[in-house]
């Protein structure tokens, strides 16, 4: 990772350009990527290394549609087959959270996708989840553009906000990070708990 900041240090060109959009979309199809990071040193770019602003937004942002849509595709294809989706999905628990998944996608799947941006940890499972539940390709677009669109523009104002300090920059983006995965955690312990309290009852 370090070697790759690098040489976007030194090579503004279509070339760094072309490698930033890859990073927003490589991290939806391989979800430890850190593609956040790279987006954020993006911007970090615009400030220091003269890089364009409206061309890093913009590539960034079309890289993340991408990405959303090849994981999106990767759920099409898992159910466009019975024999296929047995294959993957062999357990009954499995096939039955997966109707579950389905039901709330078809019921609230532009939500899902207007947040996705926003939870790191979780978005590339939310494409493959519409795919799943078969979401029409306009409206994933649609709902993912406008998540990715809101998402960039924050990356960006965070990113003139700190300046030159990429190590704040960091620090703010894992501060982010960890806020959010706490809250997740929080929110499915009291999930359960409900769940729990409701079957008790």
């Amino acid at each position: 990772m370090d070697s790759l900041l690098d040489w976007l240090r030194s090579n503004e060109s279509y070339y760094a350009y072309l490698v930033l959009a890859a990073s927003a979309s490589i991290e939806y199809i391989i979800p430890p990527f850190p593609g956040d990071t790279v987006t954020l040193f993006g911007v970090f770019l615009c400030v220091t290394a003269g890089y364009r602003l409206w061309w890093v937004y913009l590539v960034i942002t079309a890289g993340s549609v991408a990405g959303g849509m090849l994981s999106y595709g990767a759920g099409r294809w898992l159910v466009a087959s019975d024999t296929r989706l047995d294959a993957w999905v062999s357990h009954p628990k499995s096939r039955r959270a997966i109707e579950v998944l389905k039901q709330r996608f078809q019921k609230q799947g532009p939500m899902y996708l207007a947040l996705n941006r926003f939870l790191p940890m979780l978005r590339a499972f939310f494409f493959l989840a519409a795919g799943i539940a078969k979401m029409p390709v306009g409206q994933t677009i649609f709902f993912g553009a406008l998540s990715a669109l809101a998402w960039n523009g924050l990356i960006g104002a965070a990113g003139y906000s700190g300046g030159a300090n990429w190590d704040k920059l960091q620090l703010l983006y894992k501060q982010y990070t960890v806020i959010v995965f706490a809250g997740l955690v929080l929110a499915l312990l009291v999930w359960l708990l409900v769940r729990k309290l409701r079957s008790e009852h």
